[in-house]
C-alpha cells in the first residue's frame, strides 16, 4: 500500500466516531460512503482519489459535530447566566430582607460587568425599578444607589455612563446622593427631602418637573439645563452648585434659594417666589402647592 493511501487511512481512522455517527443517522451517507471505500482499492488513480473524498468528508463530519458541541456548550452557559439573571432579580422583591437584597445588588452589578452586551442595560432598568418602588428597606436603597448610580472609587470612569435613570415619582428622602451621576435622569415627582448633596453630584439636563427638594440647606452640585418647572423647593438652598440654562418656571422657591449658586447663565426664573412659611402654609391649604 503506497504511502499516500496509508496517510488517507490513518486520517479516517482519526475521525471514524464523527463518521460512523453520520453514517447511522443518515443511511445515503451510509450508502455513498461505501461506495467511496470499494472505489478506494479499485486501482491505483482512482483508488486514491476515493480515499482521498473519505477522509475529507470524516473530516468535514468531524468539523461539524464539533460546532454542534461547541453550540451546545454555549447554549447551556446562556441558559446559566439566564438562570443567575432571574435569581438575582427575585432576591429584590418584596419582603426580603436587607442581605439578601444587597446580595442581589451585588450579583447583578457583576453580572452587567462580565456580561455588558447582553446585559448592562438590562440590569441597570431592573436597578431603577427597584429604587422607584423600594419603600421598605432604605438600606437597600442606598446601596442600590452607590453601586449603580455613583462613580468607583478608582480611574475605571462610571461604568453605566450613557444610560438613562427613570426614576420618577422615587422616594428618595434622606438619601445620600453625594456623587451621584444621574445626567439625563428623569426624576420627575420624585422627594429628594432632606437629601444630601456634593460638588461632584452630576444631573446635568435631568428632568427635575414637580421634583421635592425642601428642607435640603445644601443643594450642591451640576444642575446645568435641568428642568425644575412645579419644583417645590422652599427650605432649599443651592448652595455653590451650577444652574445654567435651568428652567424654574412655576416652581415654588423662598427668595434666599437661588442667593448663593455658583452660576445661572441663561437660567429661566419666572418663579413663583414665597417669602416666609404662613405664606406656603396657606397657599397649600388652597391646593396651590404643585403635589
Amino acid at each position: 500500500m503506497s504511502k499516500e493511501k496509508c496517510q488517507l487511512l490513518l486520517s479516517l481512522r482519526s475521525n471514524w466516531d464523527d463518521l460512523r455517527g453520520e453514517i447511522v443517522q443518515n443511511p445515503l451517507t451510509c450508502l455513498v460512503f461505501m461506495i467511496i471505500l470499494i472505489c478506494a482499492f479499485w486501482g491505483s488513480s482512482v483508488g486514491n482519489a476515493a480515499l482521498f473524498v473519505a477522509a475529507s468528508a470524516a473530516g468535514f463530519f468531524a468539523y461539524r459535530r464539533a460546532k454542534f458541541v461547541e453550540q451546545g456548550m454555549k447554549n447551556t452557559e446562556e441558559s446559566r447566566i439566564d438562570e443567575r439573571f432571574s435569581r438575582s432579580c427575585a432576591m429584590l422583591g418584596n419582603g426580603k430582607g436587607e442581605s439578601v437584597q444587597i446580595g442581589g445588588l451585588i450579583s447583578l452589578d457583576n453580572l452587567a460587568r462580565k456580561h455588558p452586551g447582553e446585559y448592562k442595560e438590562k440590569v441597570f432598568s431592573v436597578i431603577c425599578a427597584f429604587v422607584r418602588t423600594s419603600n421598605e428597606n432604605k438600606k437597600s436603597s442606598q446601596e442600590a444607589i452607590n453601586i449603580f448610580l455613583k462613580k468607583g472609587t478608582d480611574d475605571s470612569g462610571y461604568f453605566y455612563a450613557g444610560l438613562k435613570a427613570i426614576l420618577s415619582g422615587a422616594d428618595l428622602k434622606s438619601m445620600n446622593l453625594e456623587d451621584v451621576c444621574l445626567s439625563g435622569a428623569d426624576l420627575t415627582g420624585a422627594n429628594l427631602t432632606e437629601s444630601v448633596f456634593s460638588e461632584n453630584s452630576d444631573f446635568n439636563h435631568s428632568n427635575m418637573k414637580k421634583i421635592k427638594m425642601g428642607s435640603v440647606t445644601q443643594i450642591r452640585g451640576n444642575f446645568t439645563n435641568c428642568i425644575f418647572e412645579e419644583a417645590y423647593l422652599q427650605g432649599g438652598k443651592f448652595e455653590g452648585a451650577v444652574l445654567d440654562g435651568a428652567n424654574f418656571n412655576k416652581a415654588w422657591l423662598h427668595a434666599d434659594t437661588l442667593d448663593n449658586a455658583q452660576s445661572m447663565k441663561d437660567a429661566k426664573i419666572p418663579a413663583l417666589v414665597v417669602h416666609d412659611k404662613l405664606e406656603a402654609e396657606h397657599n397649600i391649604q388652597k391646593g396651590e402647592n404643585p403635589s
